[in-house]
């Protein structure tokens, strides 16, 4: 990721201390094999992320046409900042079918504190700019912002909304799962704790790391499952 995160931010691993090793998926692994395996198992929608920024994958836009191109829904979640004119128009060409911006502020004094390096004066224009884009073409691509509540932003929550709704973009406040208080909003209603229980989405969704691996569930970055 071109950027770093606060410590434990949203109960995650910061990339720093992630000990595999990391890359870019190859091209032959994904056309030859990932995506063939997807088709016959049924799969019907593919995330170009995990623990990772899909727009330092220079595959990136060809891998959404090929996934396209086998019938895929194709999305991913990235913080927007490596967005080209260039870019955001090649999306547009191979049809890709959502794009999540992952901006957990409405200032720069906010989302610094928890997108470390990042420049919100920066990628706003570029979401704005995508959205346009978007809306020119009559395209059916979601753009979504998502926004994850922590004590250090939940002030910001409406702002950042109507702020979503003047730039024509979906808005998503997320819900912080975390048991470490200095996180957690006032609003309790913005927060759940962990809990030890069955976690479905192992039934329904899997991982698949850069080099082939696949893992059962998304909270081992590391890939020890």
């Amino acid at each position: 990721c071109r950027y770093g995160q606060s410590a434990d931010f949203a109960g995650q691993t910061k990339h720093s201390d992630i000990e595999r090793q990391v890359g870019n998926v190859d091209l032959d692994l994904y056309k030859n094999k990932i995506l063939p395996s997807a088709v016959d198992f049924g799969i019907k929608r593919i995330q170009l992320h995990f623990q990772g920024e899909p727009l330092m994958n220079k595959k990136l836009v060809k891998m959404i046409e090929l996934g396209k191109n086998s019938g895929m829904w194709m999305q991913f979640f990235t913080n927007g900042l490596l967005m080209t004119e260039k870019k955001m128009d090649e999306l547009l060409d191979v049809g890709v079918n959502l794009v999540r911006f992952s901006i957990d502020g409405n200032s720069q004094d906010t989302y610094k504190l928890n997108r470390v390096g990042g420049d919100f004066d920066e990628v706003i224009p570029i979401l704005s700019t995508f959205a346009r884009k978007a809306r020119e073409r009559k395209s059916n691509i979601k753009i979504q912002w998502s926004y994850i509540v922590t004590s250090n932003n939940e002030h910001e929550i409406n702002g950042a909304k109507e702020r979503a709704k003047s730039l024509g973009v979906e808005f998503m406040a997320k819900v912080l799962n975390t048991n470490d208080v200095s996180w957690r909003p006032k609003d309790s209603s913005w927060a759940r704790d962990y809990k030890n229980k069955p976690c479905q989405d192992i039934f329904t969704i899997f991982n698949i790391q850069w080099n082939g691996d696949v893992v059962p569930c998304c909270y081992d970055v590391e890939g020890r499952v």
